[in-house]
This record gives structure tokens, sequence and C-alpha cells, in this order.
């Protein structure tokens, strides 16, 4: 599904790995991992957010909705649902909280673990990430 929406949205890897740090800071903020029936809807809703926060161009909802294979309206409301759980909250991603990202998720999916253990691993990694001042 990550691969469908990098190639039809054109946000390629960045937009994915984007969608992917604000969906660690839902599950954060909500204190629970994604489960394999939310997990596309999910990530669909932070991919749009993300392009919106950190790119300069992004598409509309209903492209979005479309290349997601979800209605209009459900694009909408995942995305106020989200907004909601991130009290509004879509700083653009630091390079801390994305290298954090890229370590951590390819070594759980190498190690074919059950979907809770990679649910458990996603939390401890959307743990908050304070990059050095410059």
């Amino acid at each position: 599904y990550a691969a469908r929406l990098a190639v039809h949205t054109g946000y390629g890897v960045d937009g994915i790995v984007v969608g992917l740090a604000l969906l660690a800071r839902y599950s954060r903020a909500v204190g629970r991992p994604p489960t394999l029936l939310t997990i596309h809807r999910l990530l669909l809703a932070s991919v749009v957010l993300g392009a919106k926060a950190n790119f300069d161009i992004f598409y509309k909802n209903v492209y979005m909705a479309r290349a997601g294979g979800v209605p209009l309206q459900e694009m909408n409301a995942l995305e106020l649902a989200l907004l909601v759980a991130l009290n509004y909250s879509t700083t653009p991603v630091s390079p801390g909280e994305l290298e954090s990202l890229l370590v951590t998720i390819p070594a759980m999916v190498a190690a074919d673990a059950s979907a809770d253990t990679i649910g458990q691993q996603f939390l401890a990694a959307a743990a908050p990430v304070v990059d050095a001042p410059s």
C-alpha cells in the first residue's frame, strides 16, 4: 500500500517517510500503534497531512482519496481526525525524526516479527527525537 501511495501520489519515498513520522506522532498521541485494519487509512491521512505541512506542492484531497482507494468523505474525515489527535500540530518533520524511522522500520520488517511486536516497536521508535541546535 505504501508503494502504491508513493507511485500514485508522486511524493515517492519522501512522502511516505514524512507520513510515517506523522503516523508515529499520532500513535504516541493516542498511546497505541495502528492495527492491521487501520494502518492503510492512517498512512493515507498521514501522507496527506505530511505533504501539506512539508512540501511546497501537494494534491487536492479528491485526488489523494482516489489514489488511496477511499471515498472523498472518508479522506476528509480521516484528515480531520488525525489533525484533532495531533492537536493541529503538523510542524515540519525534523531530520532526527526521519533518521530514527529510517533506521528502525527496515529492521522491524527484516526481523519478520508479528504484527503486535512491530506495533510495539513502532511505538518505541515514535519516541520524540530532539535535534541538536545548529
